[in-house]
């Protein structure tokens, strides 16, 4: 994320605490912020508070209105956006509905005036070839269910089941055509994950490693073993702290210049403090513990609040190439 998205953040923030948002914005809410690379280049920010809304920047200094997208028909939004670029920097917007399924809209033309609003196809379901499993009696505590990235040049999307007892990810890939695979289980079918997993992807390894907190209260890690291999999820480190099992982990990729684009780790643990972790060596060989070898759990600075909150932990990288 480039300085210039970074600073539209920061006035996104400022515009929210100034009401300029949908009058019932709960604390699991996070906006999707992307670049908008049709035409002239602007910034776009997505909501989801039971339909998607979109928000662009007319200028560094000001913003169009909140605009309505809809949903899918029949169905409301559950998840928050996940947004990233396709094949023509295109921007696309994943969101998981009601029905536990994840649809798309994505970005149909260029534009040259950014005053004028971007526009989208209609809604599209992800993969037609299967269904993610729902539980009709089962619902969201929060909203960070889905993660899109690329993988080898494609889309690839990740999403946890709606499951009264047991909660699974998911991932489909975009194919050739422009669809997607059919949904995929990943990471075994012994763990139940309690918190949202966060997903990223290991520049060093080029595949992609997950991490959550399960039901019984820790930390969990698998890895991407090839181009559709997993490895099943195990407990991350040894005396691992036990974790706010409804505020999933934080996952960012240490300074390339540095670390090799490595991995560090944060939790919330239940006794107040946040800790972490990083990747210390890396080669290319699949080991038992993945591509990398790990530190140990390490605790950051002071007590913060435990509040009621889910997904209280957010993070980035600072100029210097270290994480916060």
């Amino acid at each position: 994320m480039n300085m210039e998205t970074m600073f539209y953040i920061l006035l996104m923030v400022f515009i929210s605490v100034q009401g300029n948002v949908p009058t019932d914005f709960p604390s699991a809410n996070r906006l999707g912020v992307v670049d908008n690379f049709s035409g002239k280049k602007n910034v776009l920010v997505f909501l989801s508070d039971n339909t998607l809304k979109m928000k662009y920047s007319t200028s560094p200094e000001t913003w169009s209105g909140w605009i309505d997208m809809g949903s899918p028909a029949g169905l409301h939004l559950i998840s928050n956006p996940a947004t990233v670029h396709g094949h023509k920097n295109e921007v696309h917007v994943y969101v998981q509905a009601s029905d536990g399924q994840v649809y798309r809209v994505v970005q149909t033309m260029l534009q040259t005036n950014v005053t004028v609003p971007p526009s989208f196809k209609p809604w599209q379901k992800v993969s037609s070839e299967s269904q993610i499993p729902r539980d009709t009696e089962a619902s969201l505590s929060s909203k960070d269910s889905v993660t899109a990235g690329h993988f080898r040049g494609n889309i690839v999307v990740f999403a946890r089941s709606l499951s009264q007892n047991s909660s699974h990810l998911y991932w489909s890939k975009e194919n050739s055509t422009g669809g997607f695979t059919s949904w995929g289980r990943i990471g075994g079918g012994k763990a139940n994950l309690h918190s949202d997993a966060a997903v990223v992807f290991n520049g060093f390894s080029g595949y992609y490693e997950a991490f959550a907190v399960m039901n019984d209260g820790k930390p969990y890690r698998m890895w991407q073993k090839g181009g559709n291999k997993w490895s099943d999820w195990r407990t991350h480190g040894d005396s691992h702290p036990a974790a706010v099992k409804t505020s999933m982990p934080v996952a960012l990729p240490m300074s390339n210049t540095f670390f090799n684009n490595a991995l560090e780790v944060f939790i919330l643990g239940t006794d107040g403090h946040v800790h972490h972790m990083f990747q210390t060596t890396c080669d290319h060989v699949d080991n038992p513990w993945g591509y990398c070898t790990w530190g140990v759990w390490h605790t950051r600075g002071n007590k913060v609040p435990v509040g009621n909150m889910v997904n209280q932990l957010t993070g980035g990288s600072n100029i210097h190439g270290g994480n916060e």
